[in-house]
């Protein structure tokens, strides 16, 4: 696709998606492109990994997984207010408006 290398400020990535067939997707291209990239099954052990102190820089969440949801992990993590500013990317295969 013509992606270079991740800049160093963003070298880890978490992966929270509750269907292993588009987990296994994003983790093959994030993993192509240079990322170290974490997995989580549901928003819970998202949360357990983001709380870490080697937690993953970039959270790509998945809008509905079980709890907490992608907007309800967006919520919490925008709680902690921390330095530097984290973006979240949410994933959704949602098609409803």
């Amino acid at each position: 696709m013509g992606f270079d290398q991740p800049g160093e400020a963003c070298q880890r990535v978490l992966v929270a998606e509750d269907d292993a067939m588009f987990r296994k997707i994003l983790h093959n291209w994030l993993h192509s492109w240079g990322y170290q990239v974490t997995i989580a099954e549901d928003g819970a052990k998202a949360w357990e990994i983001l709380q870490g102190d080697s937690a993953p820089q970039l959270p790509i969440l998945d809008w509905m997984m079980p709890e907490p949801n992608g907007v309800e992990l967006c919520r919490l993590i925008r709680e902690r207010n921390s330095s530097p500013y984290q973006y979240i990317v949410l994933l959704t295969a949602k098609d409803d408006k």
